[in-house]
Formats: structure tokens, C-alpha cells, sequence
């Protein structure tokens, strides 16, 4: 399939202080052929733009920013360090095209897996108690073809360091200012992110003038160890969810909730249940758990939900949402 025509304007995430991503030479860029063709990615459903939406900008991932152009509505953003093209057209199928003259078939393959194909994110869905836990099956049914996207844990460890007492946009501005500033740039202000090899040689200075805040120290500092120990994410991964949690914890700023986002988001681990201000809301609201502690209603979670607990916790947070954009 072609490069569609369609002229694209620039809304939703970008913001303002963005000029290059509102220029017509970035816009004629995206329609050029330093992209693959677009492709129809293998084992993925029709989507809602609501459910895109929250895929990629409801708080999973912070590297993806969406073009809007009639009647299509287009995102472009990094999977790691390549860049993507996603696009759903009239009919809610989804369409990739990826930044390079590589191999188009092994773009789409790496979308897909990130993604999560249909059939293994089926597979996950039957593990959850939705049978018999009326809520969750409303939240299910509320938001067809949600997932855990399978991102990698260098990522997931940046940003949810980083995520920490902040909300979705300024997470995101931080990420584009790392990226500005010490990112490898493939066009006029759009930078491919930069990695821990990268960000282990910035001075503090650095780190706060990107937006991080007080968490500059712990960035500092984790990416010094990352530096030094190069493998440690690729052996916390494949630890039991408990020992990697518990390693987690032992980087700076990195709480039970962080640990459990790095693990669920970056390792596809979905034992893990981060329990932040709207899931605990949730419990109880909706499973009448006032006054319970945390760990109580972690037990309770681990229990009720299963092996599937994370993706439960992504449905009730993302419907929660919904509900609370609706009122």
C-alpha cells in the first residue's frame, strides 16, 4: 500500500514550544520515502480511537505523539530507538510504516510484537476472572483491544523513574527535552531517544535542566550503575517477580509502585499490580476495600486477578479514566 496523501495538521500532544513538528517540511517528511510502506500488521484487531488513544498516550508509553489528519488519525513515535508510523484508517484497521530502507517486513514484525498480537493478548485475557467479576467485565467490554504493550526495560526504567508524583504530559516534555538535547537527531527536531550509555555521561546539570526535577540524583546515579554493569536489566528480567522487584527497589527512587510499572511495562511481567492513586480508588470503590493497606490490597490482587493481575489493573485504570473524561 502507498503513502497516503492526505495533508496532515499537527494537534492533541504536541505542544506550542514544538515549531519543527508543526512545519510543513516535517509533515512532507512523513509522507516521504525515508519510510517503509505502509503495512497491515499481522494478528491485530480493528481498533476505537479511543483504545489507540489510551495505548499510546495513556500512560504505558511516553514517546509517541499523535498527527491528525481527516478522516485518519495518525501517531508517530519510537519503539525503542526506531521510529514508527502507526495510522488507523476509516474502518479502525491499523497500519505501520517504519522510519529506514530496512527490511518493511521486519518493522511490522517489531511493531507486532510490541503490540502484543491478538491471539496471545486473548490468551491473557481468558486468565483474568472476568466471568465472575462484573466490573472488570464491564471494563473489558468498555475498551476492546486494550493491552500491556511489551516494551523493553531500559525504557520502562527511565521512564517511570521519571513518572514519579508527575502527570502524563510532563513526562512526556522531559522525555522530548532528553531527546533534544542528547539524542541522535534523524530530522529537524525529532531526536531519536537517548540511551543509558548516552545519559550516563550527563552531569546533574543536565539532567535538571530537562525537567526532571529532584529526581535528577537518582537518573544520575542509575545511569552510572547502568554504565558500569551494562547486563543488570537483561538478568533482573529474567529473575522471579518477587527477587526482580525486590532488585528494582534497590535503585535510587525506585519504589514498590515504579518497581511494579518497570515490570509490568517493560519486562511483560503481569504479576506485577502498580498501585497508584486510581487503582487504590478502584479497590475501594469498586471491591469495597476501605482501609485496607497496600500490601493487603496487593494480596487481594494477586489472588482475585491471578497471573493476569497487570492487565486487570490496566483495564481498570484506563476505563477509570475513560469514566472520569466523560463526567
Amino acid at each position: 500500500m502507498g503513502a497516503r496523501s492526505h495533508r496532515l495538521a499537527v494537534t492533541g500532544s504536541f505542544e506550542a514550544g514544538d515549531d519543527p513538528f508543526r512545519s510543513p517540511s516535517f509533515l512532507d517528511w512523513l509522507e516521504s520515502s525515508d519510510w517503509s510502506p505502509w503495512l497491515i500488521p499481522a494478528d491485530m484487531p480493528r481498533l476505537g480511537v479511543d483504545v489507540l488513544r489510551e495505548l499510546l498516550d495513556g500512560g504505558q508509553t511516553f514517546h509517541w505523539n499523535r498527527v491528525l489528519s481527516d478522516p485518519v488519525e495518525r501517531w508517530v513515535g519510537w519503539i525503542s530507538d526506531q521510529a514508527y508510523q502507526l495510522m488507523l484508517d476509516p474502518d479502525g484497521m491499523m497500519l505501520v510504516r517504519a522510519l529506514g530502507d530496512g527490511d518493511a517486513k521486519g518493522g511490522e514484525n517489531t511493531l507486532t510484537r510490541w503490540m502484543i498480537p491478538e491471539s496471545e493478548r486473548q490468551s491473557e485475557l481468558d486468565c483474568l476472572p472476568w466471568r465472575s467479576d462484573a466490573h472488570l467485565a464491564r471494563c473489558i467490554r468498555a475498551l476492546p483491544g486494550l493491552r500491556v504493550l511489551r516494551q523493553d526495560p531500559a525504557t520502562a526504567l527511565l521512564a517511570f523513574i521519571i513518572s514519579a508524583n508527575k502527570q502524563i504530559p510532563q513526562i512526556k516534555t522531559a522525555h522530548r527535552r532528553l531527546a533534544q538535547r542528547f539524542g541522535e537527531s534523524v530530522f529537524p527536531g525529532f531526536n531519536r531517544p537517548p540511551g543509558w550509555d548516552v545519559l550516563s555521561k550527563l552531569s546533574l546539570e543536565d539532567w535538571k535542566f530537562c525537567g526532571v526535577g529532584y529526581r535528577a540524583p537518582y537518573l544520575l546515579e542509575t545511569a552510572r550503575r547502568l554504565a558500569e554493569d551494562t547486563g543488570l536489566l537483561d538478568r533482573i528480567a529474567m529473575m522471579d517477580y518477587p527477587t526482580a522487584r525486590a532488585r528494582l527497589m534497590e535503585f535510587p527512587g525506585v519504589g514498590g509502585k515504579v518497581a511494579d510499572c518497570i515490570l509490568l511495562y517493560g519486562c511483560h511481567r503481569q504479576e506485577a499490580f502498580p498501585l497508584d492513586t486510581w487503582i487504590r480508588r478502584v479497590m475501594t470503590d469498586r471491591y469495597s476495600l476501605a482501609g485496607w493497606t497496600d500490601s493487603q490490597i496487593l494480596h487481594f490482587a494477586s489472588i482475585h486477578f491471578g497471573s493476569g493481575a497487570g492487565l486487570a489493573q490496566q483495564y481498570l485504570f484506563a476505563w477509570e479514566r475513560w469514566q472520569h473524561r466523560q463526567a
